[in-house]
């Protein structure tokens, strides 16, 4: 019996169990009266029982954890249970199971589930997932993807990419999407060459048609006018002779036009000519 009470009835009783049972016949709705004899227990504070708390702490007493032969007052109880080495205690990483206190230190050195820190970035891990940890761990040292021969943490991977010796570079040749190591330049650019030309040339006359736009007023186009032309080419023309040949010349809109009929090169296609023009302009023919 811990911290023994007593009620007005004579009886005595832990202190912690007669709490309980009043504050259950309470919730119950029943009448708050001593379990032995009935009596009603009075509204009034449950104090501890000095003599009798006095008797009690001078009985001897077992330890009740398996294993243990300590034999000792009744008061000297709870500072045994404080350092019994028989006590059996639950690990604390929620392993299955109880262990003694002397050997749950043991235990606890090759626990799965103590957590350990990473010896690479200093996270505590669980013991049974350091392994699993270590594959991703981003400041585990590691080699060169490119295989320059220098180790460096994950982390650092992409840095280290922008001053390895063997680093990929892309062509400076606006255009070209190839890459090569650094240092490969030369063996590219001769690789390569008639492609840069081109691309270079392409490159020369985007500027020359951006610096003509800047340099030339834009003029608005409308649909002012039509104007129908009938050619007759004469059979002789067309059967005699493989040649081009040209209309006679017609004036629209103050500019002078003439029709061509390219029949050399194997093109055989009719084109509209301007011969004289003072104004820019842009005809439809059908």
């Amino acid at each position: 019996m811990n911290r023994p009470v007593s009620i007005l009835c004579g009886h005595s009783a832990c202190k912690e169990c007669m709490e309980q049972l009043i504050s259950n016949q309470g919730e119950a709705g029943r009448e708050k009266t001593c379990p032995l004899c009935r009596a009603e227990i009075p509204e009034q504070p449950l104090n501890i029982s000095i003599p009798l708390s006095s008797i009690i702490s001078k009985l001897m007493v077992r330890c009740t954890n398996s294993g243990c032969s300590w034999v000792d007052e009744h008061g000297k109880k709870e500072r045994h249970q404080d350092n019994c080495a028989f006590l059996l205690r639950n690990c604390p990483n929620g392993c299955a199971g109880s262990h003694r206190r002397d050997s749950l230190e043991n235990h606890l050195e090759i626990c799965p589930h103590e957590k350990v820190p990473c010896r690479h970035c200093a996270v505590g891990v669980s013991r049974d997932m350091l392994d699993l940890h270590e594959l991703s761990c981003q400041e585990k040292p590691g080699p060169c993807p490119l295989n320059c021969g220098d180790t460096f943490p994950r982390s650092h991977v992409h840095l280290h990419l922008n001053e390895c010796p063997k680093r990929i570079i892309k062509c400076s040749v606006s255009g070209c999407h190839n890459y090569y190591p650094i240092g490969m330049e030369v063996f590219h650019n001769e690789d390569y060459q008639e492609s840069h030309q081109a691309l270079l040339k392409s490159k020369v006359e985007i500027l020359q048609c951006a610096i003509y736009d800047k340099t030339h007023f834009k003029v608005t186009r409308e649909l002012s006018k039509r104007k129908s032309f009938r050619w007759t080419v004469k059979k002789s023309e067309f059967v005699e002779k493989l040649e081009d040949i040209a209309s006679p010349l017609f004036g629209f809109n103050n500019n002078t036009f003439q029709c061509l009929w390219k029949r050399t090169s194997g093109q055989n296609k009719l084109f509209l000519k301007m011969a004289f023009g003072s104004t820019p302009i842009t005809v439809q023919a059908r």
